[in-house]
């Protein structure tokens, strides 16, 4: 399922734009939330900057996030062998890790380590969010061969669960997202 028909049968009925923040018990803030497949809310509008690139990457990289909550509500992803990848670094106290402390235990963000859906949501949204090259100097960074490996076999997995469940090439999806991005930024 590809192009305009993609978005008709899976796409959120309902967003809910917050401006303020979200502000968790543990520090941490909530940037959005995907609920029941219909319905995306995102905090924090009032602070976008469309002048400012950063800003906006991670505005972008909220809205994929919760959207890949939304295709794995539809047609769920493969966990266990996902979970299988870096059983051990999984943790609710994800927010004491710092991103680059993460990579090194094989995953692409801190928060990647709070569960399986959320490292599934976090790499595959770090990919489209960041460019070809952007993403391979993050791999290029990593340096323990395990954790490059662990990293790696992730994206295997997104790309592969793109093409089966949806019928569509991962990269393309990532260089249509960038194109994007630099027509907001630019």
């Amino acid at each position: 399922m590809e192009g305009p028909d993609f978005v008709k049968k899976i796409a959120p009925r309902e967003f809910v734009l917050v401006g303020g923040i979200n502000l968790n018990t543990t520090g941490t803030i909530t940037l959005g939330l995907a609920e029941g497949g219909m319905r995306i809310t995102l905090f924090n509008t009032d602070y976008l900057d469309k002048k400012d690139r950063a800003n906006v990457k991670r505005f972008i990289h909220t809205i994929q996030h919760e959207y890949i909550h939304i295709l794995n509500q539809t047609k769920p992803f493969d966990e266990t062998t996902w979970a299988k990848i870096t059983p051990a670094g999984y943790t609710s106290n994800w927010y004491a890790t710092s991103t680059t402390v993460a990579r090194t235990q094989g995953f692409i963000t801190d928060y990647s380590r709070s569960n399986v859906t959320e490292d599934f949501a976090e790499m595959a949204s770090f990919m489209l969010v960041n460019s070809k090259a952007e993403y391979a100097a993050v791999l290029a960074s990593i340096t323990d061969p395990v954790s490059k490996a662990a990293i790696i076999a992730k994206e295997a997995l997104v790309v592969k669960y793109f093409k089966e469940a949806f019928n569509m090439d991962f990269y393309k999806l990532r260089d249509a997202a960038e194109q994007n991005t630099n027509a907001v930024t630019n």
